[in-house]
């Protein structure tokens, strides 16, 4: 990836005020939540999907709430596409293949409906590439739009979140020599940390 000092202030602790939370929510909640998230556009939301909601949907809230202003807002999604590759990856294969999920909302003028904000969601991610050459040859676009977006957030002009799941990604029943895990978790370090 090039460096971009775009990209890194969007994505990377540059010393602004950034935090990173991890939340756990038990399966009633989620239960629940999936079916609030549910609409005539969108009839069957993952669990992921209506979880990202909500938490962006609170975002959006709390933002409201801290300065008493309503702005556009983003939310970046990384979107494993291992899984979703045209041609299949050979099972040998190593290293992690995402694509990156925008999907902007501007809540200006009405209550915030948690199906909208999903159904926002859904399209974005799946708008995202599954062909290596696409990917590739969007990637130029794919720059010159978080470009604009760090332009956008670094005038105070959009509030800009990114949310990742950790679902699905080790199975159950992986032991690691300790046990079965009950909790997983991402590394990160200081400035350096990534949300994804």
């Amino acid at each position: 990836m090039p460096e971009s000092a775009a990209l890194k202030s969007l994505f990377l602790n540059d010393g602004r005020r950034k935090m990173t939370r991890s939340f756990v929510f038990d399966a009633n909640a989620i239960t629940t939540l999936v079916l609030k998230a549910k609409s005539k556009s969108l009839e069957h939301p993952s669990r992921a999907l209506a979880l990202s909601a909500f938490l962006w949907k609170h975002a959006i809230q709390a933002s409201r709430s801290a300065s008493g202003t309503l702005k556009p807002s983003i939310l970046g999604q990384a979107v494993n596409i291992r899984p979703r590759m045209k041609p299949q990856l050979p099972s040998y294969s190593i290293g992690n293949m995402f694509g990156m999920a925008i999907s902007m909302y501007n809540p200006v003028g009405k209550d915030i409906e948690l199906s909208e904000l999903a159904y926002l969601l859904r399209e974005s991610t799946e708008g995202v590439p599954n062909d290596p050459q696409v990917m590739l040859q969007g990637f130029k676009t794919l720059t010159e739009k978080l470009s604009h977006l760090e332009e956008m957030v670094s005038k105070g002009d959009a509030e800009f979140y990114i949310l990742s799941s950790l679902l699905n990604t080790v199975e159950a029943n992986e032991d690691f020599g300790w046990g079965k895990p009950s909790l997983i978790s991402r590394g990160g370090h200081g400035r350096l940390t990534v949300p994804f």
